[in-house]
């Protein structure tokens, strides 16, 4: 998964909600995306190491 580099600036509260909304919306059974996988899934991109490897550029 690869960030556009033009929102490389975004703070890690917003890449968070964005993350956040993305998975709401893909699941269709809201019941199947709990708290804790949610988070399983976003928790490498919401510290600044994380946020970093979305916007490198290779």
């Amino acid at each position: 998964m690869r960030g556009h580099p033009s929102k490389k600036n975004r703070s890690l509260k917003e890449i968070e909600g964005f993350f956040t909304k993305a998975y709401e919306d893909m699941f269709s059974n809201e019941e199947q995306l709990t708290d804790t996988l949610l988070q399983g899934i976003i928790s490498p991109y919401v510290h600044e190491r994380g946020k970093l490897s979305l916007f490198q550029q290779k």
